[in-house]
């Protein structure tokens, strides 16, 4: 089947995962369903996890029991993406018809089998998480392909979407962001802001958007009032990923509602974390069925959120997704500075903050790139709260519009080469 086919499919089914995510009720039992059913698919069909949970004293037909689930062993997400196809699929690779490649961020590129039921589950999700924003269906949308998707140059028409390939310049993101007036957009949130810096430097209006849907890379608050001033556009984060699927989206009032699809932990070791406390991020993917993913460490930090969110959900909300456990500076103190903590320090500063990128290259070697709406307008109380975060480091600052990205294509503001996490 093709895209648009699985699209369409997948609308009466993005409903169903609205409902699903707004009702505290219906967001346990879709939870627990969903939990039970991947567990019962991996007991039955895959040799690894029949293999896995023999091995720590639990019978597999009984693995998907609630007193069972916080027994099963932990997987490490790499160790999971390097299991052979005929240890863990569940279908044949023939009957994966669907293959989508991951963006790398937590090693190599992965290709992650989807069946094209998987699939409209993933497309639903992405349906209902902007239909909870005013997606309407007869909206027009300008779709920038993320950098892990094969490019074939230039911009094409898909349905009711128009999409730019991944290898289009900063230079052709501004002309489609000029040249048309969807009123929706989707895309990672770096290379759509490069296009909007580039405006607001050269003057340059664009039309005003009413929707930004975004996930897959980092998302300070700078870069995201950046994104709705240049464009005008609510800017909706989700947290997702190709192999763990849509783990949380945000609601109206700004915070990441965890769905019903794919069951989420917060573990500090392999004990939970209490509300506040930050900790690992824990999944089980209920959207690919194909290649179960069960209790593994997504490499992710994250905080639950202890108070009701003013959007009247009940659900379970995340307070904060602070990013890679190794997106951090490594101090000579033996303390991690995470881009979290660079926003605190840097505030509300009067520099006209509009991105930022921190990267350690030594022991006590940090380059930070900050974006300024004004260059060079309070730099010398900058530099000194720059300086002050870092003691004992050897810091240099540049003003530049250029941050800089990964081989894969996307962008990390904070980065440690060759350092341990």
């Amino acid at each position: 089947m093709s895209g648009s086919t699985n699209t369409l499919l997948a609308v009466p089914l993005a409903g169903r995962f609205l409902r699903d995510n707004q009702s505290l009720a219906r967001w346990r039992h879709a939870d627990d369903y969903n939990r039970r059913h991947i567990i019962e698919i991996a007991a039955g069909r895959s040799p690894f996890y029949r293999s896995l949970w023999s091995r720590a004293g639990i019978d597999p037909q009984r693995a998907g029991d609630p007193e069972n689930y916080s027994r099963l062993p932990l997987v490490d997400q790499a160790a999971w993406r390097t299991l052979r196809q005929e240890e863990i699929m569940t279908v044949s690779p023939a009957a994966a018809l669907v293959w989508h490649r991951t963006g790398g961020s937590a090693g190599e590129p992965f290709l992650m089998p989807y069946t094209p039921a998987d699939d409209i589950r993933l497309r639903a999700s992405v349906l209902a998480a902007m239909r909870m924003h005013g997606l309407r269906w007869s909206d027009r949308a300008l779709w920038f392909l993320p950098p892990d998707t094969h490019s074939r140059g230039g911009s094409r028409l898909f349905g009711r979407v128009r999409m730019i390939d991944s290898d289009a310049t900063t230079d052709d993101r501004l002309d489609a962001l000029r040249s048309g007036a969807e009123p929706v957009l989707r895309g990672y949130p770096w290379p759509v802001w490069r296009a909007v810096v580039k405006a607001l430097r050269q003057g340059v209006p664009l039309p005003r958007r009413r929707l930004f849907v975004t996930g897959g890379e980092p998302l300070p608050r700078c870069v995201r009032r950046t994104l709705e001033r240049g464009l005008g556009a609510r800017v909706v984060n989700r947290y997702s990923a190709t192999d763990f699927g849509q783990i949380a989206v945000e609601c109206v009032a700004g915070r990441l509602h965890v769905g019903a699809q794919s069951h989420v932990e917060i573990l500090v070791g392999d004990a939970p974390a209490d509300p506040g406390q930050e900790g690992e991020v824990v999944a089980t993917n209920g959207f690919s069925r194909a290649r179960p993913l069960i209790r593994v460490r997504s490499g992710d930090r994250a905080t639950w959120s202890d108070k009701p969110c003013p959007c009247g959900s009940e659900v379970p909300s995340l307070a904060s997704v602070s990013g890679r456990v190794g997106d951090c500076i490594h101090t000579p103190r033996g303390s991690r500075v995470s881009s979290a903590d660079i926003e605190r320090a840097l505030g509300e500063m009067n520099h006209g903050l509009l991105g930022f990128q921190f990267e350690q290259s030594g022991p006590v070697h940090v380059r930070a790139r900050l974006c300024l709406e004004t260059p060079g307008v309070d730099a010398g109380e900058t530099e000194r709260v720059i300086k002050d975060l870092f003691q004992g480091m050897r810091v240099v600052v540049e003003y530049t519009d250029e941050i800089l990205t990964e081989l894969n294509g996307k962008t990390r503001v904070c980065r440690a080469r060759g350092l341990p996490v």
